[in-house]
């Protein structure tokens, strides 16, 4: 198998994927990333529907951010392995990633390999093995409390996370299970729905399976900015729901613990 010698090092594959997905248009930006990740982090995140989805949902903060930058130099076990941590602000949150590659080469035989997700013959090339959310905090001048629009808090006291692109969720509809003066019904709770929930929901006299408008409808599985005393109510009799904690307004627990 010829191919040519990789040209780009490691800090150059995570700048060109993190530029890529802050201009992602289409799929654009997760083609690119998708395109630079190595075989094994595709064999494990399936296909590239898969992998959209995760990148929507997981990383989302790194699509069409405002900005992202390097923090400090790249940290290499080896020749053939290393780390890198960026950091990425979207909507007044800053995020810190911990970036994982290594170089793709069948060491054993002493031959490039071939990347049948991608088609392409890997030698010796940098490629992303996983990315990891280290920590996020709001920006300080976009202080607050978890209650308005700008900024928010999970239970923990970070910054909240997103609980849901699709469907978009949120009673902004921003995918955050933010809050204000203005949300009579409290959305703070970030739940994966069941059957059972939205059946109890409807009965009560919420109806969250039906299409609406520009509302999809809810389905088994889907995570969705629950009513803190809905929530609470479908607790009480005995419905549990697996809550995303970290994407949970922390004016949750004035209503019901977490």
């Amino acid at each position: 198998m010829k191919c040519p010698k990789a040209k780009m090092d490691s800090r150059d594959v995570t700048r060109l994927v993190l530029n890529a997905l802050q201009h992602d248009y289409l799929e654009s930006g997760i083609k690119v990333a998708y395109k630079f990740a190595s075989p094994q982090n595709k064999k494990n995140t399936g296909p590239f529907s898969r992998f959209a989805n995760m990148i929507r949902e997981e990383y989302h903060p790194m699509l069409n951010s405002s900005s992202w930058g390097f923090r400090g130099p790249s940290k290499k076990h080896d020749h053939n392995h290393c780390k890198c941590r960026v950091y990425v602000i979207k909507d007044g949150i800053k995020y810190i990633y911990k970036f994982r590659l290594s170089r793709q080469y069948d060491w054993k035989n002493d031959k490039p390999i071939w990347d049948q997700y991608s088609d392409t013959c890997l030698n010796k090339y940098w490629r992303v093995d996983s990315v990891e959310l280290v920590k996020s905090k709001p920006i300080e001048h976009f202080g607050g409390d978890g209650n308005s629009r700008g900024s928010a808090y999970n239970i923990y006291g970070n910054a909240l996370e997103y609980c849901s692109h699709s469907p978009k969720t949120g009673f902004y509809r921003d995918g955050y299970c933010k809050t204000g003066p203005e949300d009579l019904g409290t959305h703070t709770v970030c739940a994966r729905v069941t059957d059972e929930f939205l059946k109890f929901s409807k009965s009560r006299g919420n109806d969250l399976i039906t299409p609406s408008g520009s509302f999809p409808g809810l389905k088994d599985g889907n995570y969705w900015c629950l009513c803190a005393n809905r929530y609470k109510e479908a607790k009480d009799n005995g419905i549990n729901m697996y809550v995303k904690k970290t994407a949970t307004n922390k004016k949750t627990l004035n209503y019901t613990s977490i």
